[in-house]
């Protein structure tokens, strides 16, 4: 029988690197849409796909999560849990559908915004279903199955996209996403169907309707989190500024793929030890986890800010050069995702997903606050910069809330050195970019933060103690 850690090594792999290429195939396509519509255009493209996106989570209110915390822990009732879970989402879709159709005739937008707004509505109700599937699979701890099937859409949807080269109308992206999410649920339907019937519940078995309100609460709170900033941006502001913004947080969630490979190498020694409840060894490998991932971050946002005119013109094209001050401001924001990504995992870890929802509400109502607050004055920055602080306070929240498991002066320490590395890095950046040397401005500071991390020792005293958990 498999070792339970290689089991878990395995079954994080196989998500992880599925989602870095569902990433990287829609980061092409964000860059093919950009190159074809321009940013008005993108800002269009990225307010229809946020406002669809809130569908995602209605449709499901949280039947996805249930499903796989039952159908593990009673393993018997999977199919029937299973299929009450369907009889749900049918009533759920049905209501999203009436709401599609409201919003379709109310909301301010452009007619072809609408449009596609309604065809990547219908896809997100399709996708829906897949995430039932997918439970399946993760409750079976059968992960690459669910990789599998997140692959297939990915390459069916980039390759329909690439369709906008030829000359096809933006609305292309909406069918496009149609039709990969199609054929995903067919595949994981055929697949599933190899493990439990899939049956149907009806009426409705309400009590499970009941049951799914704390994985509701997490999702609408994370959904709201991610998406507000755009939508709020597409009421107040020009589609042009939101594209601009759009097209600079799309490079950002490229670039926080990172600490995905950086958890994946923990996360076998972070089950292991909460497994063996060992509070002092979880507190040890949680502060290690954040000092690396405030390493890595670090590093990010100074390699991110000084190859920012670089990126750009690679990824859109000649002209997005000027939004690289964006870019920089950006940079910062990736910072507190790390972290947030990592603190993450010990909330998780010890059944305290209730602290992250509350965390991420505060943090849509501050974001909202201060869009609406900065924008109007700043324009693009102003955004960002809410997007930064709005990322900052989540960290903060939830830091404090599980500060128990974190030895807080090990990582004051560690976030002291990176904070001067970042600050040091970026004011060499501009005073070379000032005097025209931008070759140097791509180098030094990247060196400059090397070294700096280099004299404080914490990296080879962090592999060490990585290495004695091992």
């Amino acid at each position: 029988m498999q070792h339970p850690i290689f089991r878990i090594l395995k079954n994080t792999g196989s998500l992880t690197l599925a989602n870095v290429f569902g990433r990287l195939l829609n980061f092409v396509v964000v860059a093919i849409l950009i190159r074809s519509v321009g940013t008005e255009g993108f800002g269009g493209y990225a307010t229809a796909v946020a406002v669809s996106g809130y569908f995602l989570i209605l449709a499901d209110i949280g039947l996805a999560g249930r499903l796989v915390r039952q159908a593990a822990a009673f393993p018997d009732s999977e199919s029937d849990e299973y299929s009450h879970s369907m009889g749900i989402k049918l009533v759920t879709t049905a209501l999203c559908v009436v709401v599609l159709v409201i919003l379709a005739f109310v909301l301010p937008y452009e007619p072809w915004v609408k449009e596609l707004f309604i065809l990547l509505t219908v896809s997100n109700l399709i996708r829906s279903f897949s995430q039932l599937n997918h439970s399946i699979f993760r409750a079976r701890e059968r992960m690459e199955l669910e990789a599998l099937s997140t692959c297939v859409q990915a390459v069916i949807y980039s390759s329909a996209v690439a369709l906008l080269l030829l000359g096809f109308p933006i609305i292309i992206v909406g069918w496009a996403s149609i039709a990969s999410v199609s054929a995903q649920l067919i595949l994981n339907s055929v697949i599933v169907r190899r493990f439990i019937p899939i049956r149907v519940t009806l009426p409705p078995h309400w009590a499970t309707l009941r049951n799914t309100a704390p994985y509701t609460a997490a999702a609408m709170a994370e959904s709201a989190f991610l998406q507000s900033d755009i939508v709020v941006l597409s009421f107040i502001a020009s589609q042009s500024l939101v594209g601009e913004f759009a097209s600079i947080t799309r490079l950002l969630l490229l670039a926080a793929v990172f600490p995905l490979f950086l958890n994946l190498s923990i996360m076998p020694i972070w089950s292991r030890v909460f497994g063996r409840d060992n509070p002092v060894l979880f507190r040890k490998i949680t502060t290690t986890s954040l000092q690396m991932l405030t390493i890595a971050a670090g590093a990010s946002v100074v390699g991110l800010a000084a190859l920012s005119k670089w990126v750009l013109h690679l990824v859109y094209g000649e002209g997005f050069e000027e939004l690289s001050q964006l870019l920089v401001v950006g940079a910062v924001y990736l910072l507190f995702h790390f972290m947030n990504f990592g603190i993450s995992v010990p909330i998780v870890s010890s059944g305290r997903q209730a602290i992250r929802a509350q965390s991420m509400t505060i943090g849509v109502f501050v974001k909202i606050g201060l869009i609406l607050a900065i924008t109007p004055s700043f324009g693009a920055i102003g955004a960002m910069i809410a997007l930064v602080l709005a990322e900052a306070t989540v960290m903060l929240l939830q830091a404090y809330r599980i500060r128990e498991v974190i030895e807080m002066g090990l990582l004051a320490k560690t976030w002291a050195w990176v904070v001067v590395g970042i600050v040091t890095s970026l004011l060499l950046y501009f005073e070379l970019l000032s005097r025209g040397s931008e070759w140097l401005a791509v180098t030094l500071p990247i060196l400059l933060y090397a070294a700096l991390i280099f004299v404080s020792k914490d990296v080879p005293k962090l592999i060490a103690v990585i290495k004695e958990f091992r």
